[in-house]
């Protein structure tokens, strides 16, 4: 788990001074692909990978975000949810299940996107892993927005048919006070969010049951 352990419950946002000490995914951790995934011609396959570079697990990415926020990287794990919406966002977790949070994959650029009959696939991806540093400047921001959002909410007639009265804001309140909790116990005076920047992924091995 992390030092001084920081996850925001139902957020699938994982921070902290030092990320995730779990058990690897035991997936291949060299380049070259599995004859299975190398038969297949993905237009969308990974392409800042070369035969020589090494590829993490998810759980070693996290572990090490500190280290590789802001490179080119990359990483094999499970596909365990994709944006019905176009499929340009996937979420991705350790083949054991293990995982507190996940880590969310943005694809850019010309690659394809997922789609559904790619969950529950154990992928490969490259790209850049981001940080978003949370500090108290942001939550103040946050918190203000979502006191305005709850006034507006009072205005609208439509929202009280539509939505409990301030119900969403509440929740997004009670984060942010979790934020702060985890804000206060780290020495680095921020905690660092994470997600992937994909320019490009494919297939190690097909669905896991």
């Amino acid at each position: 788990m992390l030092r001084n352990k920081s996850t925001v419950p139902g957020s699938g946002v994982v921070f902290g001074t030092a990320l995730f000490a779990l058990a690897a995914l035991g997936l291949p951790n060299i380049c070259a692909a599995s004859e299975h995934a190398a038969s297949k011609n993905y237009d969308h396959a990974p392409s800042s990978c070369t035969p020589t570079c090494s590829v993490l697990s998810a759980v070693e990415l996290l572990e090490r975000g500190d280290e590789y926020a802001g490179k080119e990287v990359s990483f094999d794990g499970l596909l365990i949810g994709a944006c019905l919406h176009g499929g340009r966002k996937g979420f991705i977790k350790d083949s054991d299940g293990e995982m507190d949070g996940f880590l969310r994959v943005d694809i850019g650029g010309k690659a394809k996107p997922f789609t559904q009959d790619n969950v529950g696939e154990i992928i490969r991806v490259s790209g850049t892993l981001v940080e978003k540093r949370i500090d108290a400047a942001y939550l103040d921001r946050w918190e203000a927005k979502a006191i305005e959002q709850a006034k507006q909410h009072k205005k609208e007639e439509e929202c009280k048919h539509a939505c409990p009265e301030g119900e969403e804001e509440a929740k997004v309140l009670e984060r942010i006070k979790e934020y702060r909790a985890a804000l206060a116990a780290s020495s680095k005076g921020y905690l660092s969010s994470f997600s992937f920047a994909a320019d490009g992924w494919t297939i190690v091995t097909e669905q896991v049951e």
